[in-house]
């Protein structure tokens, strides 16, 4: 059976583990919400489809997939600027299970989460239509396995993260009944700490109930002042990780990266700008030499980029996007072109904890989780 090491499985549910409690903390502790504020408890079922990307994941599916979820979810209502900005979103704690198309293939997933769900109008209508973002950890109980489980292409670990995007529906009944509804894509993935990792999408429509056990305490306030922020800001990130790069080997390569971002604000709510990426990637020698054939040197392993950015920030938690060209590489796998996707969090006085995903396309390369400081 090929499988990481104990240890390595025990570091990766630590960072799994880190990541969901840095997110929670960013809900909890903020000044923005409270959990003595409008608590729902929510039940949804879950149907849909596997989304296939590869035709070996086609080969395997055999039919569609349910799943129930809970959610527990508090209220913003003022208390800081980005409440208001946000149409006083709802933030929440979430827990789903899904089966995956093949029980003898792909199994089950069990996953936990954070998640926001944000308003695209605010008004007084009992309907509110928004979209919801969602992070965090999911257990899969059947992976690839050479022996046992070949057949399996999309998944190599029993550890993986959880992201999904929806649009939500929702209907009040009352101040403490709502009807809820869902619709979008779910993914899984381990971000390549073990092969294969092509990842499972799935395609969900749900429904369900909410039913508010603690009606709010607080009124809305319309009147939070605006936090006076920079326009201009320089943030610079130097992250490490490691990567496996082939499925019949559990071999980690180590992987590091340096990132320079200028970013320019938009309101209080938005950023852009323009940075410089510098990549050290231990797997790239091999590949050049199973692609190319002969020797590779130290310098094979550097790659330069320049990316475009846009940032998403609420109070100290950031989204990240990037896309970017490589403007210096001896070897491209993939391509040219790259991309970021991920957090970063304010965790003292502009010094950030940042945990990205770097890919190709939709396939994913490797995680970046280190630290930087903004200017």
């Amino acid at each position: 059976m090929i499988c990481l090491s104990h240890s390595s499985y025990r570091i990766k549910l630590m960072f799994y583990l880190t990541l969901l409690l840095l997110c929670y903390g960013n809900v909890s502790a903020s000044d923005s919400t409270s959990f003595l504020n409008n608590i729902r408890l929510s039940v949804l079922g879950h149907y849909g489809f596997v989304t296939p990307h590869n035709s070996s994941i086609t080969y395997s599916l055999e039919s569609n997939i349910g799943g129930i979820e809970i959610d527990m979810t508090t209220d913003t209502y003022g208390r800081t600027a980005w409440d208001k900005s946000y149409r006083y979103p709802r933030f929440g704690i979430g827990y789903l299970y899904t089966t995956l198309g093949n029980d003898e293939v792909f199994g089950h997933a069990n996953s936990l989460f954070l998640f926001s769900d944000i308003a695209f109008i605010k008004n007084r209508s009992p309907f509110t239509v928004g979209y919801r973002l969602s992070l965090g950890i999911a257990y899969l109980n059947k992976t690839f396995d050479i022996e046992d489980n070949p057949l399996n292409l999309a998944i190599g670990s029993g550890i993986n993260v959880h992201v999904d995007g929806k649009i939500t529906l929702r209907y009040s009944l009352n101040y403490r009944n709502e009807i809820a509804g869902a619709l979008g894509f779910v993914h899984f993935s381990n971000g390549k700490m073990s092969t294969p990792n092509r990842g499972i999408n799935t395609f969900v429509v749900s429904l369900g109930y909410n039913y508010n056990l603690k009606p709010a305490r607080y009124p809305i306030k319309t009147d939070t002042e605006r936090p006076e922020l920079k326009k201009n800001n320089v943030e610079i990130v130097l992250s490490y990780g490691a990567k496996a790069d082939d499925q019949l080997s559990d071999k980690l390569y180590a992987i590091s990266s340096l990132v320079t971002d200028y970013k320019r604000r938009i309101g209080l709510k938005y950023s852009a700008g323009l940075g410089l990426d510098f990549f050290y990637d231990e797997a790239l020698g091999p590949n050049k030499v199973d692609d190319e054939g002969g020797e590779y040197t130290k310098a094979d392993l550097y790659q330069i980029g320049l990316h475009g950015g846009f940032f998403a920030s609420y109070s100290k938690l950031t989204v990240v996007i990037n896309i970017g060209k490589y403007i210096h590489a001896n070897y491209y796998k993939y391509t040219s072109f790259y991309s970021r996707i991920g957090i970063r969090y304010e965790v003292y006085r502009n010094v950030l904890f940042n945990i990205t995903i770097k890919a190709h396309y939709a396939i994913a390369d490797y995680l970046e989780w280190g630290i930087g400081y903004r200017f």
